[in-house]
């Protein structure tokens, strides 16, 4: 590989940035750290799309508060696949571009196998009871608030809530 090749995949990976004439620096997000939130679920459905999208929000300002950098993957793998997660998830960790991983109801296949690198791990789990060393429980309460303010913001004036139990 030529030097060259090597700093144009730098650049590629926002690691450096060169100025034509000036020189090469040290890109200011290679700084920060990157977390992948992992996503195993389409969030993007009616259904849930005004929380998750208000999630997300919230999760990238506390990110900025902290400087750290978001990436987001779903743990969907092609259809000729084997390993159980998206191609870009599984380069980025290979190549070391995540810090930490964040998973929002992944497949139990995606857990095991992100369990096996060497990356801090943490799982969002439904109920205040953790299953294992990796999960975080989630705090229904503050979820369904997100939810009701994000729905309100949109115009919602009767909202309803849907859980495992029903309806309420």
């Amino acid at each position: 590989v030529t030097l060259d090749i090597a700093l144009k995949e730098l650049e590629r990976r926002g690691t450096i940035v060169r100025k034509n004439g000036i020189g090469i620096f040290v890109a200011e997000r290679s700084r920060q750290k990157t977390i992948g939130l992992v996503f195993g679920f389409d969030i993007f459905d009616v259904a849930v799309g005004h929380f998750y999208r208000r999630f997300l929000q919230v999760a990238q300002s506390q990110a900025k508060q902290r400087h750290v950098y978001f990436r987001y993957y779903f743990d969907i793998p092609r259809n000729d696949q084997e390993v159980p997660a998206h191609d870009d998830l599984i380069e980025d960790i290979k190549s070391g571009r995540i810090h930490g991983l964040m998973g929002v109801g992944i497949l139990a296949e995606t857990m095991e196998m992100l369990k096996q690198t060497t990356i801090p791990l943490v799982n969002l789990a439904s109920g205040h009871e953790r299953q294992a060393a990796y999960e975080v429980g989630v705090d229904m309460n503050a979820m369904i608030r997100l939810g009701v303010n994000a729905l309100s913001a949109a115009g919602c004036d009767r909202i309803g809530l849907m859980s495992s139990a029903g309806l309420f």
